[in-house]
């Protein structure tokens, strides 16, 4: 009876430790917002917050990407920026790092390196797509997607 009941113990020890573990290391992704143009394509936008660390810390991370999508779906470009930001709970944020990139899924569409800046608590990035059809130029389009964390910590 002893050694069913550590054993017990000892399973409900680590099923309690599970959850913790698994949380801790994964990241939250969230749709922010989706537009879509006449012709069917559309513009995706998804923030993905890097998982906090265990101890208690005043930085966070993470990235938002604009996926500019066919009516069917398909990833044709995108644009991307990824921070870092330091804040003093309820007090006051700061943008530490700011990277961009952008890439291509289609040969129909190239896309110009991102450029990148930031300011107070913001983060940006911004990008140009271009549309070709037999090598003409047929439309270009500019999109900046922008990550701030706001005194608390949170990220949008």
């Amino acid at each position: 009876m002893k050694m069913f009941k550590n054993l017990l113990f000892a399973i409900l020890g680590v099923l309690f430790l599970l959850p913790i573990s698994v949380s801790a290391n994964s990241a939250t992704s969230v749709t922010l917002e989706t537009y879509h143009f006449t012709n069917g394509d559309y513009l995706e936008t998804i923030l993905i917050q890097d998982a906090l660390p265990r101890a208690a810390t005043s930085t966070r991370s993470g990235q938002k990407t604009t996926y500019y999508k066919s009516a069917s779906g398909t990833v044709l470009w995108s644009v991307t920026v990824r921070a870092s930001f330091s804040y003093v709970y309820g007090k006051s944020s700061t943008c530490t790092s700011v990277t961009g990139s952008s890439a291509s899924n289609s040969a129909a569409w190239k896309v110009s390196n991102a450029s990148t800046s930031k300011s107070g608590n913001r983060a940006t990035a911004t990008a140009t797509g271009y549309h070709y059809e037999k090598g003409q130029l047929l439309s270009s389009y500019t999109r900046s997607v922008s990550l701030s964390c706001d005194i608390y910590g949170s990220l949008s």
